[in-house]
């Protein structure tokens, strides 16, 4: 029969306004421990809702959203505005020949720096660690997990939603992932970039991803917006490339004067980001999942600029809907998803982008096009199914009640 666990959650930022990849995933994840696992989960974070801040939103203690517990915890400062220039000072002093000792506390000071730091969720989650059978910790990039897992005495499950970025090679990244009992990749492209550079851990690394909502197929089909449109859906921000995206659309006007495609944003724009204007795009700021849901059906393609990906939900989501996706091939993931399924397309340029933009435009009724969705979707039912998914976390309630830990 196995058992029912009681686990904890340590995520950066966490609740239903929380916009963020990992923080989504942590979301989706604890759904369904709870509602199909029946497992009992106690997620602790901060009141940050703002990852480039930190500054405190939400109420500090304890909440229930969804039948799932919530500890909120203070974080000790806001990000500090020093981090921008520290990061960029600490991409040339990481490739000189400088001693381990010494780089391990110029990489704890980049991780202090960013934050969040709190010193209040790191000492309760080691005062209520034996309590829990498991701590699964979401991403590798902040404090929150880098500076508290290797210190946890009790089985880890670490989702490191890993990328290829500067923090990825750091001695405290190689510690985090020795010291995790089970290490979550989302996809084959993360397991190759973890095991290839840590290859100690190819054992305790796996395969697991995120599953997927078939009941969200279906969205309303109702039209909002009349002329035809590109969407791009997340947070704006140069990290995820949308300056590049704003400039190629552009670009793509100019050579395509006659055009109505109009660039339609939503979601959250970072601190600090600002885009000057540009001719057919349109911002909307935060939008709701119905909202979400009617414009990813109804438009000419979902794009993505951005560089670096673990799993890309959103792209899976435009899958779902049979929405064409277009994104840049600089993105390992994006490659693959390209090399793999036939609707969505990859760009490596501003001649390339419009190309592809201007062939999902004119085919976008054509039996073809309909048919490469219909494949993608395929795809998408056989390999990402929520079943698929919880069968490998089930398997830690064996684990966990053979020997008391895993294995």
């Amino acid at each position: 029969m196995g058992m029912k666990l009681n686990i904890a959650v340590v995520v950066q930022r966490f609740g239903k306004e929380v916009v963020g990849g990992a923080e989504t995933h942590a979301k989706l994840l604890i759904e369904q421990l709870t509602n199909e696992l029946k497992w009992q989960v106690t997620v602790y974070t901060t009141t940050a809702k703002n990852y480039s801040t930190w500054a405190p939103h939400f109420a500090p203690g304890r909440t229930e959203e969804n039948n799932i517990s919530i500890l909120r915890f203070d974080v000790d400062q806001n990000r500090s505005p020093l981090f921008g220039i520290y990061n960029k000072l600490y991409k040339i002093l990481f490739h000189l020949p400088i001693p381990k000792k010494i780089k391990i506390l110029l990489e704890n000071l980049w991780m202090y720096l960013q934050g969040p730091n709190s010193k209040l969720l790191e000492k309760q989650i080691f005062l209520d660690q034996s309590k829990y059978r498991l701590i699964l910790f979401f991403t590798y990039l902040y404090p929150t997990t880098n500076q508290i897992l290797p210190k946890i005495s009790v089985p880890t499950v670490l989702i490191p939603t890993a990328h290829n970025e500067l923090a990825f090679y750091f001695n405290t990244t190689k510690i985090l992932f020795e010291n995790a009992s089970y290490i979550y990749a989302n996809t084959n492209v993360e397991k190759n970039l973890i095991t290839e550079h840590y290859p100690s851990v190819l054992k305790k690394t796996k395969v697991v991803g995120l599953g997927f909502d078939q009941k969200r197929q279906t969205p309303p089909n109702q039209k909002s917006r009349q002329k035809p449109y590109l969407l791009y859906l997340g947070r704006i921000g140069r990290s995820k490339n949308v300056h590049t995206l704003a400039k190629y659309f552009s670009e793509f006007l100019s050579a395509n004067p006659t055009s109505e495609l109009e660039l339609v944003l939503a979601g959250e724009y970072d601190d600090g980001f600002h885009l000057s204007h540009h001719k057919n795009v349109t911002s909307l700021g935060y939008i709701s999942d119905s909202d979400k849901d009617e414009l990813l059906t109804n438009a000419v393609a979902l794009v993505s600029a951005s560089y670096f990906e673990s799993l890309a939900m959103i792209v899976l989501e435009a899958i779902a809907v049979k929405t064409p996706v277009i994104a840049a091939e600089q993105c390992p993931l994006f490659r693959e998803y390209a090399a793999t399924l036939s609707s969505v397309h990859s760009y490596r340029n501003s001649a390339e982008f419009s190309t592809v933009l201007e062939d999902v435009t004119s085919r976008r009724h054509t039996a073809d096009l309909a048919s490469a969705a219909e494949s993608s979707l395929k795809w998408l039912k056989e390999h990402l199914a929520w079943h698929k998914v919880l069968t490998k976390y089930k398997s830690l309630e064996q684990d966990c009640s053979s020997k008391g830990e895993l294995n």
